[in-house]
């Protein structure tokens, strides 16, 4: 378990509740990521990513004045 602040925990809850997922999801997803294996990962990127179509985009803050 993590320790978190109150507000932290709020927004998670908060965060599940606008995108429909259940209550507490928030707990549950570092343990669904790491049930992923590299196979099922690199099958999905096989699947879902074209090299000839990605675009890498790179963002900074201005500089200081």
């Amino acid at each position: 378990v993590y320790k978190r602040q109150p507000d932290e925990v709020a927004a998670a809850f908060l965060s599940d509740q606008i995108f429909g997922l259940p209550p507490g999801n928030f707990y549950n997803f570092p343990k669904e990521i790491a049930a992923v294996s590299l196979e099922d990962a690199n099958g999905a990127a096989k699947e879902l990513l074209f090299p000839d179509n990605l675009v890498i985009v790179s963002a900074t803050s201005a500089p200081a004045k």
